[in-house]
């Protein structure tokens, strides 16, 4: 869905009928599943951008595969880093 979306977006035409048919193939449900599998993400990107740069990747790298900017990347890892110190977990 993702690859899709990125891929026609930038077409007026074909972007149309891409949410045409988003239309005809989605039903409720899931796009309640979709919405909340994008809040977990959310909830959990401090933990994954963190576990990215343990692994050595630069914020600037983990910005270009997640689509957030450098400095929310940062900021993500800086509160992760501060809610793990506050946990006794770090």
């Amino acid at each position: 869905l993702a690859d899709s979306y990125n891929k026609v977006r930038d077409d007026p035409k074909i972007f149309d009928q891409f949410l045409d048919h988003l239309a005809d193939d989605l039903d409720l449900a899931d796009v309640k599943a979709i919405r909340t599998a994008a809040v977990a993400v959310a909830e959990a990107m401090g933990r994954i951008a963190l576990a990215a740069r343990e692994k050595g990747k630069s914020a600037e790298r983990i910005a270009a595969e997640t689509g957030y900017t450098a400095s929310r990347i940062t900021q993500f890892v800086r509160e992760e880093k501060q809610r793990r110190a506050g946990n006794g977990d770090q």
